[in-house]
């Protein structure tokens, strides 16, 4: 006796006819007219829908002696071997279709981030939110001196830019180029100078959210010792005068340069605190009676300053340089 198998369209077992899954693989067996495409029960020799005949895949088990039937299962197998294919493409089809339906479906998930290696490239400074502050600049220093050149020093507690302004004359009309890179000990040379010369300079330091920091003039010198920068009240006066609308007091007197270095009268004050009855004690600056000009040592030069009538004679008379 025959038995009708048929190989499964997943694994290829075989499956005898009628079997609704796979023995093996558990795969579900759903058959198709290859005409009309309606669904047909296995082994039915019509479709129920259109009427076309059905040729099914199957095998026969021989049993021993019946070689010339196996040779007629195996034309019959030939004839129905287009149907696992179509079966096959069907299934195909039917993924892909369920597969697109899902992905549609499906919320859109964010890209996942690619990293990215920074470590070649070069940082950039971004402003810190809310620093208002300068930076402190500290220890500044003139270093390597030589007969046309010097090293200038300083430090600051930020990061900062490097910059030094200098000039002979110290109008400061002269300016190295500014150092971008952020640092904390800072140095810059001058060169090209003049030998047996007075220099005057500022350094300049800006931190990463662009606040400026300027310190106070210093001197230095080129080819000649730095010597001391000195300047001293050498006599004062008070005196009452009548004018026109009345009477006016006055405190005049001279200042010295003691030092060993040219000093700029346009860096020199001369406050004066004076007392005046019922009030408190009080700074007026004096008026040099030179401006912006080299005060060498041993010059002197006049000041004087109005003060109020009742201003109290046991008044007091100071001098002073800026960045010292």
């Amino acid at each position: 006796m025959m038995k009708k198998f048929f190989p499964c369209y997943k694994c290829g077992v075989k499956n005898r006819m009628g079997d609704e899954s796979c023995r093996n693989c558990g795969a579900p067996f759903e058959y198709h007219c290859p005409d009309c495409g309606s669904p047909v029960k296995a082994g039915e020799p019509e479709c129920t829908s259109c009427g076309n005949t059905l040729t099914w895949p199957f095998q026969e088990e021989q049993q021993p002696g019946r070689e010339g039937k196996q040779a007629g299962s195996r034309e019959g197998e030939k004839r129905g071997s287009w149907l696992v294919p179509l079966l096959g493409l069907v299934l195909v089809i039917v993924i892909v279709a369920v597969g697109i339906f899902l992905l549609m479906k499906s919320p859109e998930k964010p890209a996942i981030p690619i990293p990215v290696d920074n470590s070649s490239q070069p940082p950039v400074s971004q402003p810190i939110v809310g620093d208002n502050v300068p930076p402190q600049i500290s220890d500044i220093a003139v270093d390597n001196t030589s007969y046309n050149s010097v090293e200038i020093s300083w430090v600051t507690d930020k990061p900062s830019t490097s910059q030094v302004l200098w000039n002979a004359k110290g109008d400061y009309a002269a300016a190295t180029p500014e150092k971008e890179a952020l640092v904390t000990q800072h140095t810059v040379d001058l060169v090209n100078l003049k030998p047996k010369t007075i220099y005057y300079f500022k350094v300049r330091s800006v931190d990463q959210s662009r606040n400026e920091a300027v310190s106070e003039q210093k001197p230095f010198g080129i080819g000649i010792d730095l010597g001391t920068t000195q300047v001293v009240v050498s006599s004062s006066s008070m005196s009452v005068e009548e004018l026109t609308a009345g009477t006016q007091t006055y405190i005049r007197g001279e200042i010295k340069n003691t030092g060993d270095l040219p000093v700029l009268t346009k860096d020199i004050e001369v406050p004066i605190l004076v007392t005046v009855a019922g009030k408190p004690r009080g700074e007026i600056l004096a008026a040099l009676d030179s401006k912006n000009i080299d005060m060498n040592p041993g010059d002197t030069i006049k000041f004087a300053a109005t003060v109020p009538n009742e201003t109290d004679p046991n008044y007091n008379v100071s001098v002073r340089i800026k960045g010292q």
